[in-house]
């Protein structure tokens, strides 16, 4: 991501902090610029993924303390931010009363998502910035917790066949990410693969992510007054709602279960272990399904870096997945769940996935995300590993 930070320093200390923030916005692989506000251009500013506004403590010692005005006069030239998340801090001597209140306060004005707020009493990074910085982006379906996705599923015809494609496809390198029978190398269920018996043949052909929600019940209720469809719902024998499999408006199914507890998730959630990496739908009409996530999953979104894309956010501010427009770039991938699996030799699982009867869709630029289809015609995507 691209990062901005602009402030107003008086004797280089302010200045010296916003350098020091800078470096670690760089460490964790960011792009990161710093202005003071007298120089800084409003658009160039407005155009980064994430923005850090600081000034240095102005007042007395214990009253009035404020931002300079070139600091606000600054923040009021900006463009609309649309929900673009953004940072206040300053640099003092003894105390910061409401300022950073009054600069976030500010910047939510024009749009922004302030969601960090940091003094700093010395020319160094503030206590919490690392933590904010490592929030910018962050993408990680993966995770216990409403909107988290940590399994999905598939019943397929021909299933030996379809089992010995994935199998192969999957296990590539020298430390593959996933075992012959689609655990990943920890020995954890992420994805299952059911033969396509009778009591499946309503579920649609596609992978079907489960999304961790608040009620399962309420989920279903809404997915159906939204225009959704409800396939399977499953119920204890005291009635409650243990889980059910839906499909959106578009024709994207989706299973919804309860919270899954902290402790049983077995796997490391590294990039050395095989785990669902991302989860893109693409729909022509964005809005109304991004709408439709909102309200049964419990995700907020935000716009994505794709034009008019949204990233769906979980309640701590980490994506799960992204909804994106059916431009001509994205021509034949279906209106699904595209489930994002990262393999260890990206190069030789898409030559496995043509030697066994499956095709590549879509493959990026730089060569380390396809889509793909497999042997039956069922999508989803294979990514290096990072």
């Amino acid at each position: 991501m691209k990062v901005a930070i602009v402030c107003d320093s008086s004797t280089g200390r302010t200045r010296a902090a916003a350098e020091e923030m800078a470096q670690v916005a760089r460490a964790a692989g960011h792009e990161c610029t710093v202005r003071p506000v007298q120089d800084a251009d409003p658009a160039e500013v407005g155009a980064a993924d994430a923005l850090c506004v600081g000034s240095w403590c102005k007042g007395l010692f214990f009253v009035r303390q404020h931002a300079t005005p070139a600091t606000m006069d600054f923040i009021d030239s900006l463009d609309e931010l649309s929900g673009k998340p953004a940072a206040v801090f300053c640099t003092y001597k003894t105390a910061v009363g409401g300022m950073l209140s009054k600069m976030a306060a500010r910047l939510e004005s024009r749009g922004a998502d302030v969601t960090g707020s940091f003094k700093s009493r010395g020319p160094y990074a503030a206590a919490g910035f690392k933590g904010w910085v490592e929030s910018l982006g962050m993408r990680n379906p993966f995770a216990t917790g409403v909107g988290g996705v940590l399994s999905a599923d598939i019943a397929v015809p021909d299933h030996e066949r379809e089992l010995g494609f994935y199998a192969k496809v999957l296990t590539t390198g020298n430390a593959p990410l996933w075992r012959d029978d689609l655990t990943n190398n920890q020995g954890t269920p992420v994805i299952g693969l059911g033969a396509r018996s009778p009591e499946y043949e309503a579920l649609p052909l596609q992978w079907m992510p489960h999304f961790q929600v608040a009620d399962v019940a309420h989920s279903a209720a809404r997915a159906l007054e939204l225009g959704g469809k409800e396939i399977m719902h499953g119920k204890g024998d005291d009635g409650q709602s243990q889980w059910a499999v839906l499909v959106d408006h578009n024709g994207a199914a989706f299973g919804v279960i309860p919270v899954v507890p902290d402790e049983s998730i077995a796997a490391d959630e590294s990039e050395h272990v095989g785990s669902i990496a991302w989860l893109t739908l693409t729909v022509t009409d964005v809005l109304s399904t991004r709408d439709f996530y909102q309200q049964v999953v419990g995700w907020s979104a935000t716009p994505a870096d794709v034009e008019g894309g949204y990233e769906m956010r979980r309640p701590d501010g980490v994506s799960s997945a992204e909804i994106c427009h059916a431009r001509s770039d994205k021509e034949g991938i279906p209106p699904v769940w595209i489930l994002s699996l990262p393999v260890n030799d990206f190069e030789e699982s898409l030559r496995r996935v043509r030697e066994g009867g499956g095709e590549v869709v879509k493959e990026s630029t730089d060569r380390t995300y396809a889509v793909i289809r497999d042997p039956v015609g069922v999508c989803l995507a294979l990514q290096a590993k990072k």
